[in-house]
């Protein structure tokens, strides 16, 4: 399944059959990552050691990886852990023997965020020097953020420590990619003020994304056929302090998506019920301290409503890269302004009937 996903994600991005329609204006370079075993790390904490068996790495976490290459992946990104001990990006098994040697692999590969410099933190390296000579040799062509080949690469040439042919093998990697997105004819292309305002939040975007969300959604209970709620509801509380949060909606990595341009749950409720039904939202508590200061207006609201919506979770920056929390549990006291609300809930007159449900 991941390795169809890959292919199919690699045709998405770079157009055509086999992904190398490239000289369209809406392709781009598709980048596998994080090459490779990313997910296997111990404790499942970012950027550590993974150990598996070469069983294990071949037959599980290699194949969507090489399927990508077939698909024709323009470029590949290397991991921030290591493998048995060698970090990715020092790794000239991974990145030259396996990517290149055995798989063909003819574009370019990336580090991860910092990841050349990051060989220091591994103890393969002590300067950033000695951390790019590692990543030069062992193929890794682009330089994300931390600058180490433009400090570094120029004096390990001169003395001798890098031979040119290794970095003109790696330019000439690049200025063919460069080549083939048509850059040389136009370095400006892909920069087309009429087609950004077409097609950002376009409306068969927007509806894709819809169909995507809708289908995605996870219903995981639904007792008394709770869902739908009835159209004609008189009200509704909506009740949580992520509620009318549209940087939460957003979600993290949202790129420059931009809250704004989200639409919180309290929106979309008021949006889909119309002036004929009233509103009753509360906050209840802080996302994610004990303060329970707020849970007498959630439950007056609770009992006031003819339904009852809680919505409840993470902020957008409580999960991700480098910053996922330790346990799933819910933040702060927001478990116990749910089970305050239900309880509410159920006491109020006609209660035994009254629908709630959770959006988490």
């Amino acid at each position: 399944l991941g390795s169809v996903m890959a292919a199919a994600r690699v045709r998405g991005f770079q157009g055509g059959d086999h992904g190398l329609g490239l000289g369209a204006t809406d392709a781009m370079l598709a980048t596998a990552k994080h090459f490779a075993a990313y997910g296997g790390a111990e404790g499942g904490r970012d950027y550590n050691s993974v150990e598996l068996t070469e069983r294990t790495l071949w037959e599980i976490y290699l194949p969507p990886y090489e399927a990508a290459v077939k698909a024709g992946a323009a470029t590949v990104m290397s991991s921030f852990n290591d493998i048995g001990g060698t970090p990715a990006h020092a790794s000239e098994w991974l990145l030259d023997d396996v990517l290149r040697g055995r798989w063909g692999f003819k574009g370019l590969v990336v580090s991860d965020w910092g990841g050349i410099e990051e060989l220091i933190s591994h103890r393969v390296a002590a300067t950033k020097g000695d951390a790019g000579i590692l990543a030069l040799r062992a193929g890794v062509d682009i330089d994300m953020s931390d600058a180490v080949y433009a400090d570094s690469m120029a004096a390990a040439v001169r003395t001798g420590r890098i031979p040119i042919a290794l970095v003109d093998s790696s330019v000439r990697r690049m200025l063919r990619l460069k080549y083939a997105l048509g850059l040389f004819d136009d370095p400006y292309r892909f920069s087309d003020v009429a087609r950004e305002r077409r097609y950002t939040l376009a409306p068969e975007h927007l509806a894709a994304a819809r169909i995507a969300a809708r289908e995605g959604i996870v219903l995981l209970k639904n007792a008394n056929k709770t869902l739908p709620l009835r159209k004609n509801l008189r009200t509704i509380a909506v009740i949580g302090p992520l509620a009318d949060n549209a940087a939460a909606a957003l979600g993290g990595w949202a790129g420059d998506g931009r809250p704004e341009e989200a639409i919180s749950v309290l929106a979309g409720i008021r949006a889909a019920m119309g002036q004929s039904t009233r509103i009753i939202q509360v906050r209840g508590a802080p996302v994610d301290t004990a303060d329970s200061s707020g849970f007498a207006s959630a439950r007056n609201g609770a009992a006031e409503a003819e339904a009852v919506v809680l919505v409840l979770g993470e902020r957008e920056d409580m999960s991700g890269e480098a910053s996922s929390r330790a346990s799933i549990e819910l933040p702060g006291s927001q478990r116990d302004l749910a089970l305050a609300v239900i309880r509410a809930a159920r006491q109020s007159p006609g209660g035994e009937n009254k629908p709630v449900v959770a959006v988490l």
